[in-house]
């Protein structure tokens, strides 16, 4: 019996080890750790997004790219707080330039007015950026990036001097969160790009969304601007570049949006304080 005792009571001291072994540290907190708290107010939040959901994607791209828990709630009058508790000032601005940018990203096929017809007649008869026909289709002008000559073979028109061209709001456009990985591309012809590749829910789309448009147009926009139209030659689906007159800075800068972009857009936000918490 002693012998029996003995090897009950044997694992128990060994799970009873492992479980103290392992205790969790609670994540840190304002109130017993110090750190930062910025105050923003939302100027614009184009895609609509829930409050649930803006948290969200706030808290993500922090931990993810700064490497802090941050907590992200309303306060009063619609402002949004961001706590980073035990945030050091590095940190803390690195966090206020993460939320400088909204980090947009989209793929939308370009309206065309020999086959987009009943759009085209709606946006004649209106000056506004959107555009619903009466059977609901969407479109919406988008600016085009002055340095880039993509006018040519494209319906634009002009909104305070900068071009536009009308693109078609459908539910197999590609978004930040279809993207899995940007990284810079260099090729002897086409110069600096962007190399993508995409999630397989975003490659699913992006397969449909070209497979439907062959011959058409296809807009890349970064921060509601368009960088690129290419011609769609072929179904795409997990992988792409983009290509234009990227000088090395701005490809950099492109990439980093578009990582920013994948843990999703957020709205424009304005910082209204930030105050360090001891």
């Amino acid at each position: 019996m002693p012998n029996s005792n003995w090897i009950l009571r044997f694992p128990a001291i060994i799970l009873l080890t492992s479980l103290v072994g392992c205790e969790t540290k609670p994540p840190p907190t304002l109130a017993d750790d110090g750190g930062f708290q910025l105050i923003y107010k939302i100027s614009e939040n184009e895609q609509k997004l829930s409050e649930a959901k803006i948290l969200q994607h706030i808290d993500d791209r922090l931990q993810n790219y700064a490497q802090v828990s941050a907590h992200a709630h309303y306060g009063a009058d619609k402002t949004v707080i961001v706590d980073l508790p035990a945030a050091d000032d590095e940190q803390q601005q690195l966090c206020q330039k993460i939320l400088s940018q909204p980090a947009r990203i989209g793929l939308r096929i370009i309206a065309d007015p020999t086959i987009d017809v009943p759009l085209f007649a709606v946006a004649d008869q209106s000056d506004a950026p959107s555009v619903t026909t009466p059977a609901g289709e969407n479109a919406i002008w988008t600016a085009i990036d002055q340095k880039l000559d993509l006018k040519a073979g494209m319906s634009t028109r002009d909104f305070g001097g900068v071009a536009h061209a009308l693109l078609i709001q459908q539910q197999d456009d590609i978004h930040g969160q279809h993207f899995l990985s940007f990284q810079i591309a260099s090729d002897p012809n086409m110069g600096l790009g962007i190399e993508f590749a995409m999630t397989p829910a975003g490659a699913k789309h992006l397969r449909r969304l070209t497979q439907a448009n062959l011959q058409r147009r296809l807009a890349i926009v970064f921060e509601n601007k368009i960088i690129s139209a290419p011609t769609i030659q072929a179904t795409i689906g997990e992988r792409g570049i983009i290509t234009g007159r990227f000088t090395q800075a701005e490809v950099e800068q492109l990439v980093e949006t578009g990582e920013l972009a994948k843990h999703g857009e957020i709205p424009q936000l304005v910082l209204i304080s930030s105050k360090k918490v001891e």
